[in-house]
Parts: structure tokens; C-alpha cells; sequence
């Protein structure tokens, strides 16, 4: 005889793997700042025990010479690797036994699944977004690294990547905690900050801020099309740009806060296995209800924190 429930398994089971990619990809569309990350290339997929990030912190010996002098050949240091551990974010989706009986049939229970994943979306979209602009320490460490993490406004102690902070100056992001009024200072804050942290052609490519800040931004760009993005508008964003780098604002962000990010060093990056998905259904023994773990493996990293920089402290 079946098992009560193998009608029901069978048709959620097939609608969730048919949906894998899709319930991924709308959970990145709907967070702003992982959207346009994931535009620029900054969304990878991984395996693996940690996501290991090599960096480099010096240069080689590069000289000039003459003839047939020696060269300096003594191997240099600037070369390691920044080490993360992958964070773990799971949202139960549950079906009581009640409601499977109320959806019978295999056009009530497919449109009971879309709701509950509809659901279920939102809920990992919402609490992942949280975690991007977090510090790590929620849930007694078990969020995912943040931007108060990575770009952070006292940025000297604590230990990134497994890299003390204290100890390497190359290891921290630039910060400005006192921008004051907006109107005068904002601008030249934005510019002196943005150049103190390019290299070469290598420079901010993102800008993040709460909805103040970004009001801000549009007043000072009133009427001067050069700050407008189309693209990213017709997109869904509300969108700027700043001396060419996109400048979007993001709910999670916290207030206050203005962000410079550049996606050649920061990543975030998703496990392959577990990219957003969702397992099968199963029966507690001592309940009546179904539970399937919509979850999600990562972790959002860099491996050039001086690339990053965080704006604080701007007022009317």
C-alpha cells in the first residue's frame, strides 16, 4: 500500500528541483547590493572545507640594473591567504497535516507550494540582506560576515579572514566618522576617500547607503544627468552615480553608513551544494506536519580589505 503522502512528496519534490535555480536567482534579484554584485561578477559558487582567499600585501624585488650586475634574487614576502569559514542559513518551510488535506488534488497542492515558497523566499531574502550589513556576531557568531565586518568604522582591532587586524595596517579599510553637514562636506568626503583607496585603474565600483544618505545624494545631483543610471533603473533600482561608480541604497543598510566597495577584491560566495536549496519533505515522527529545509551555505569575504572604505557621521 503507498504511503499517504507519496502523491504529495512526489509533486513537491518535483516542483522544488524544478525551481532550484529560479528560487536562487529571485532571492539575489530582490537584495539590492547582492544584485548588483552579482551583476559585476562578484556572486562565485565554491566548495570545499573554507573559501580560501589569496592576497597579496607586498610587492616583489623589482630593480634597475646595469650590465652584469647581481640581482637580488631573495624570494619576497607579501603573499598569503585569507581563510573563511561558510555560514549556514535554513528556513523550514512546514505544511501541517490539516492543510495537505484541505489542498487534495494536484492543482490545490502545486498552487499550497508556491505559496509556501513564495514565503519562503522572502524570508531568506530578508534575513540574508540583514546578515550583508551585519558584523558577523549574530546568533552568537553564526551570521555571515557583513559590511560592519569587513568595512568597518574602527577598523584596527579584531581579527578578519584570520587575520589580526592590529598587526597589519594593509589589512584595514579607510573610514571617515565625522563627514558632517552634506550640503558642503559630502562630495570632497566621497572624492578624497574614493582616491585614498584606488590603485592604478582599481577603485570603488559600488556604493551603498541607507535612504537618508541617498536623499542626500539626489538633492546634491539635482538636475545633472551625469548622476542618473538607466541601466540599473530599468532594473528595478533607484539608482546614482557618483564620479562614475553606481551609488544604490538598501533598507538593511544602517543608518547613517555610506559604503565604497570594490567587487574585484569583495565577494560573496555560495556554496555549490547548497546554493539557496530546497531538501525534500519529511515527517516528524511525533507530529503531523511535513518539514523541508530551504537553505543556503555562504559567506561574504574579501581579500584586499584596504580596497573598502565606510563614511560616517554625515548631517543636514
Amino acid at each position: 500500500m503507498a504511503h499517504p503522502n507519496a502523491s504529495f512528496d512526489k509533486i513537491a519534490s518535483t516542483t522544488f528541483d524544478n525551481l532550484q535555480k529560479t528560487i536562487a536567482d529571485n532571492i539575489s534579484d530582490h537584495i539590492p547590493l547582492l544584485k548588483l554584485m552579482r551583476m559585476k561578477g562578484a556572486v562565485k559558487t565554491s566548495g570545499g572545507d573554507k573559501i580560501v582567499r589569496p592576497l597579496m600585501y607586498g610587492f616583489a624585488n623589482a630593480q634597475s640594473y646595469s650590465g652584469s650586475d647581481v640581482i637580488d634574487i631573495t624570494k619576497p614576502e607579501g603573499i598569503s591567504a585569507a581563510e573563511y569559514n561558510w555560514k549556514q542559513v535554513v528556513c523550514p518551510i512546514i505544511i501541517e497535516g490539516i492543510e495537505k488535506a484541505r489542498n487534495s488534488g494536484p492543482e490545490k497542492q502545486i498552487d499550497l507550494l508556491d505559496t509556501l515558497k513564495m514565503q519562503a523566499e522572502a524570508s531568506m531574502e530578508d534575513k540574508v540582506s540583514e546578515m550583508l550589513f551585519g558584523d558577523g556576531t549574530g546568533n552568537f557568531g553564526k551570521d555571515m560576515l557583513g559590511l560592519q565586518a569587513i568595512v568597518d568604522i574602527a577598523p584596527t582591532t579584531g581579527t578578519l579572514g584570520g587575520i589580526n587586524r592590529a598587526n597589519y595596517s594593509w589589512w584595514r579599510n579607510s573610514y571617515n566618522a565625522s563627514v558632517g553637514a552634506y550640503a558642503t562636506y559630502l562630495q570632497s568626503a566621497m572624492s578624497t576617500i574614493i582616491r585614498a583607496t584606488s590603485r592604478g585603474n582599481e577603485r570603488t565600483d559600488i556604493i551603498v547607503t541607507d535612504s537618508t544618505n541617498f536623499g542626500y545624494l539626489e538633492t546634491i545631483a539635482a538636475g545633472k544627468a551625469q548622476y542618473t543610471n538607466p541601466k540599473l533603473a530599468d532594473l528595478g533600482f533607484q539608482a546614482l552615480k557618483f564620479e562614475g561608480i553606481d551609488v544604490i541604497f538598501d533598507a538593511n543598510c544602517p543608518t547613517g553608513k555610506m559604503y565604497g566597495l570594490n567587487t574585484k577584491y569583495l565577494k560573496f560566495y555560495i556554496h555549490n551544494d547548497y546554493n539557496f536549496k530546497i531538501g525534500k519533505f519529511v515527517e516528524p515522527a511525533n507530529q503531523d506536519i511535513l518539514v523541508a529545509k530551504h537553505m543556503v551555505y555562504g559567506q561574504l569575504t574579501t581579500n584586499r580589505a584596504e580596497s573598502c572604505w565606510v563614511l560616517d557621521g554625515i548631517t543636514t
